[in-house]
């Protein structure tokens, strides 16, 4: 490690290959516990988290050396941008790494929903096989509504475009979007949808949505 090199105080687990690599650029601390020590925060200049590790007053009062955060999430509402802000700390997310993941999530849920996946599930480890109790519905044909278009939603909108579902949305921010997807209001969106799904970030506006 060259003279000089940076000091990174890794929270939370990583991929062993990515750490090896970071290990090759800067002088690097692991703490697999999202809450790092005082010792640590005080030898930091730069910060690796995810969403468990929560930045706030108290923790950069104990990091005087700190000078960037990173969280490897796209959601960043367990930073507190204006405390970093103050303490001269400038702070970045990732806000591409998990639209698709999140996007598969979403049709894998709301299949087991509309298949009652759970009930047939715990059947099956009961040795209680009750077919009848395990009528659904498939998602063809089905009207989803998605509340917020952005990175997720869209990903969300094109998987269940080609599942045949019948898609809609919501977003007052978004200017240019697919034409062959309706916008509609809120009220009207939850009316008409047989499902809903809602991908927003969490703000003041969205919390308790």
């Amino acid at each position: 490690m060259a003279k000089g090199s940076a000091k990174i105080l890794v929270c939370g687990r990583f991929h062993a290959e990515a750490l090896n690599w970071l290990k090759s650029q800067a002088d690097v601390k692991h703490s697999s516990d999202s809450s790092p020590t005082p010792e640590d925060l005080a030898w930091a200049e730069g910060l690796l988290i995810r969403s468990k590790t929560a930045i706030n007053k108290d923790l950069l009062d104990q990091a005087p050396n700190l000078k960037v955060v990173v969280t490897a999430t796209s959601g960043f509402d367990h930073i507190d941008l204006e405390a970093a802000e103050k303490s001269g700390v400038s702070c970045y997310h990732v806000p591409e790494t998990q639209s698709i993941a999140a996007a598969e999530l979403t049709i894998m849920l709301m299949m087991a929903a509309c298949r009652k996946f759970t009930l047939a599930s715990s059947q099956l480890h009961k040795g209680d096989w009750q077919r009848e109790l395990l009528l659904g519905k498939q998602l063809t044909g089905q009207s989803l509504g998605i509340v917020g278009l952005g990175r997720v939603g869209k990903e969300v909108a094109e998987r269940a475009l080609a599942l045949g579902l019948k898609v809609s949305a919501f977003d007052p921010y978004i200017q240019e979007h697919d034409p062959s997807i309706p916008m509609l209001g809120f009220e009207e969106l939850l009316r008409s949808s047989d499902i809903v799904t809602l991908h927003v970030p969490k703000t003041s506006k969205t919390r308790h949505m």
